[in-house]
């Protein structure tokens, strides 16, 4: 078993070796368009940004809150 694992990772490293390499190349002259954000979407992605972190900021929060409750409901006499 362990003689066939041994044959089996020199095939695969034997391919990585041998197989052609892949170059991939940006052209200047795509057919992509200028692309202009407006102000509003721009606004509207930073206050979901805001949101998403006063959303992590509160679950953490109510995490700690209810696990430090729960550790005192189950040793009173601790704290």
């Amino acid at each position: 078993m362990k003689k066939y694992s041994i044959l089996i990772a020199l095939l695969i490293l034997s391919f990585s070796v041998f197989l052609p390499t892949f170059e991939v190349e940006a052209n200047e002259n795509s057919n992509r368009q200028n692309l202009t954000v407006s102000q509003n979407a721009i606004q509207l992605k930073e206050d979901l940004r805001k949101l998403w972190i006063d959303h992590t900021i509160w679950t953490r929060a109510y995490t700690v809150s209810a696990i430090a409750e729960g550790i005192i409901k189950q040793f009173p006499n601790k704290f």
